[in-house]
């Protein structure tokens, strides 16, 4: 049976089987075969990977996933077909990966503060992480912001291609899936291969350099997430100056 229009017909009763009688049962089998499609659409439309976009947003809510303002209907919906892993990875630093992978981006890494050299001290805070993205910045398309020779910028979106919203959009994911004591101080972003700028790792994974220029190295640009005043705090009494907190 392909529909109830084709069963109707194949089940009508011979001495009903005229012009009239024919007519009558297509009718009755096209309503019905309307009300099947129009109750498929209301049991899909709960499941993330099924449910057409306008839903996306009611179907966010029921699985308290929040959508961020560079979030694409594919990306919010490939968010939300992993929100029930996330919910419980929560806290870990695989529960941020997942869902920056799901913006987007597969090159994704976080670093807890005794996991490398990444400051003065870095053994003093334990909640500090740092997260790093890249090379590969997948269908987000943020890449380096180059004029001709020269590469502008290191902060903010000054140097990339990223947006505003896209800025905010991982930031604010970070924040929402890292662990209740943990605080993020910066994303790194990785642009080609070799070392990481300014970044030791534990282990010698990453080999660490100094400043922020390795000859043949990557380059790198960092955006600040949370104040710390080894890092990105500006300096005690100048304009602005808020202790703690964080940079959206």
């Amino acid at each position: 049976m392909g529909s109830f229009r084709e069963y109707r017909l194949e089940q009508l009763d011979p001495v009903l089987r005229d012009e009239a009688g024919e007519a009558w049962s297509e009718g009755l089998g096209d309503r019905e075969d309307v009300e099947l499609e129009l109750m498929k659409s209301a049991a899909q439309a709960r499941l993330p990977g099924r449910c057409p976009d306008d839903a996306l947003g009611p179907v966010g809510e029921a699985y308290a996933l929040d959508r961020y303002p560079a979030h694409t209907d594919a990306t919010y919906r490939a968010a939300l077909k992993i929100a029930f892993p996330t919910h419980r990875k929560k806290g870990a630093a695989e529960a941020i990966e997942d869902q920056i992978r799901a913006f987007g981006i597969p090159d994704v890494r976080v670093y807890a503060a005794y996991e490398g050299e990444f400051g003065p001290d870095p053994r003093a805070d334990y909640a500090e992480f740092w997260v790093f993205l890249g090379p590969d910045f997948g269908s987000t398309g943020i890449g380096l912001l180059i004029l001709g020779d020269w590469i502008l910028g290191s902060g903010a979106t000054l140097g990339t291609t990223a947006t505003r919203a896209q800025i905010v959009s991982l930031k604010r994911i970070i924040l929402r899936w890292k662990a209740l004591h943990g605080y993020p101080v910066k994303i790194i972003l990785l642009f080609g291969s070799g070392p990481i700028l300014g970044v030791g790792i534990a282990g010698g994974a990453r080999p660490l350099t100094l400043g922020s220029f390795t000859l043949g190295g990557a380059t790198t640009i960092a955006w600040p997430i949370g104040r710390t005043m080894n890092d990105t705090l500006p300096t005690l009494g100048s304009d602005g100056f808020i202790l703690g907190g964080y940079v959206i």
